[in-house]
């Protein structure tokens, strides 16, 4: 009987990392599950937001995503960072000036222009998402 049931735990931890693989070789494929996934990350972002009794697309939200990758993407650098004794650690140098530049355009948007602001937002959340 525990034999049996030693034998069911290891076949579903098999099975779930046979679909993590397969999750992961599909997130790789452009196409379909690409576009799934992606969709699934913007509900989850969503749904981040809502909880903060906010839009995606708010200036608070945008201003907010812009700070945290903006940390994420410094701490990743850090010298006793999670890339610390690498001799060619990942460097964020191009993704640090695509937000700067996103905080100018930030800047300069009609706060009543909700498609440009769901525009930064996203955009900015692909690049800390990228990052992590």
């Amino acid at each position: 009987m525990i034999r049996a049931i030693e034998r069911h735990k290891l076949e579903a931890i098999f099975l779930i990392i046979w679909l993590l693989v397969q999750a992961r070789h599909a997130i790789a494929q452009q196409g379909p599950a690409d576009a799934v996934f992606r969709e699934m990350v913007q509900m989850d972002w969503r749904s981040q937001e809502e909880r903060k009794n906010r839009e995606p697309g708010s200036p608070t939200a945008v201003y907010d995503a812009l700070q945290r990758a903006e940390r994420l993407l410094r701490d990743l650098q850090r010298p006793h960072g999670p890339f610390a004794g690498m001799p060619e650690g990942p460097r964020f140098d191009l993704e640090l000036e695509v937000l700067n530049r996103l905080r100018s355009q930030a800047e300069i948007v009609d706060p009543l222009n909700k498609e440009a602001w769901l525009a930064l937002y996203l955009e900015v959340r692909s690049i800390g998402r990228q990052a992590a």
